[in-house]
């Protein structure tokens, strides 16, 4: 995902990397339409609603039609039937984190595609909301998924109580209906009231005190290895995969609370974390390395003549 990020879609790794994701969902059968429209949903929408609850400013209309833009052409890209949530925003109305119903603002009409990425990001989160609705439940296999995720996010947290309080907090993050399908009870009020002050100093703090970013941050190398043609992530936050154990990865004062916790470094563990890097073709479960180049090739060929042909995706519409 972070090459569907990073480069813009007309570049080789961004095509790559679309490539490698519908060859894997290929492989699952399993894997269903609204499975993928949701997944789509959960990468689009979720940071909209972060930051508009969290930051020190909320998005305006203009940076939400550009989520919904980029989005668009990736769920395209990723040959996702999206036509269903067609007017969701109006049949299904859901309310924003501020309290207001999303339909308002919304003028795409009834029989024709989206006017523009702002009401296809409202279409998208009415879906995204009913299929949680719909679908979100606890069971077995989502509590072990949630145990595993809240283990390796509290890991350098040096004590079970501080770790407890840490859990209780992420909770926090979770709107009502996902702490029911987690299996998790709501936090106290006093938890509550910790992270809501902390929110709030943050926002304060970013808005009047904070510096603005010099450079911007990037966990994947942007040229591959000279010698191997394999890319390398840049940082890591749990588990080292596909960093290089240079003598700064693995000694640098970033590494340091990895070597109070015990936690692995770049190059340990011997292959595990695959230190020598990673290739676009190749990535993805054990079991389907080495393979699909094929297939991949003609799916990017497909791709690469899609962004060739393409604009954007709502100029139609805006030109009527």
């Amino acid at each position: 995902m972070q090459n569907i990020y990073n480069f813009p879609p007309d570049h080789p790794r961004f095509q790559l990397a679309i490539s490698r994701i519908n060859y894997i969902h290929s492989r699952y059968a399993r894997i269903q339409n609204p499975d993928m429209l949701y997944t789509l949903a959960v990468f689009a929408c979720n940071p909209w609603d972060y930051v508009d609850r969290d930051e020190w400013r909320q998005m305006n209309a203009l940076e939400v039609a550009g989520l919904g833009t980029f989005w668009m052409n990736v769920g395209e890209c990723l040959k996702i039937d999206m036509t269903g949530i067609k007017n969701m925003a109006v049949t299904h109305p859901s309310v924003n984190e501020s309290g207001k119903r999303d339909v308002a603002g919304y003028t795409s009409s009834e029989s024709e595609g989206w006017r523009d990425g702002y009401d296809f990001m409202l279409d998208l989160r009415a879906y995204m909301r009913w299929h949680e609705t719909e679908y979100a439940e606890f069971n077995k296999d989502v509590d072990a998924l949630v145990s595993t995720t809240f283990d390796v996010g509290t890991q350098y947290i040096p004590t079970a109580a501080l770790k407890r309080f840490v859990k209780d907090i992420l909770v926090t993050e979770f709107h009502e209906k996902w702490q029911r399908a987690m299996g998790r009870p709501p936090p106290d009020t006093w938890t509550s009231s910790i992270f809501r002050h902390f929110t709030s100093f943050r926002r304060i703090y970013l808005r009047h005190l904070a510096l603005p970013a010099f450079w911007s941050s990037e966990r994947t190398s942007p040229d591959p290895d000279p010698k191997t043609g394999l890319y390398h992530q840049v940082d890591y936050v749990t588990f080292p995969y596909y960093v290089r154990p240079s003598l700064w990865n693995r000694y640098g004062p970033s590494t340091w609370p990895s070597w109070l916790f015990g936690v692995p470094l770049p190059g340990d563990d011997g292959v595990k974390y695959r230190p020598e890097g990673y290739s676009l073709e190749e990535i993805g479960p054990e079991m389907m390395e080495g393979k699909g180049k094929e297939w991949m090739d003609q799916d990017r060929q497909w791709c690469q003549e899609r962004m060739e042909a393409s604009t954007c995706p709502f100029a139609a519409m805006m030109r009527q």
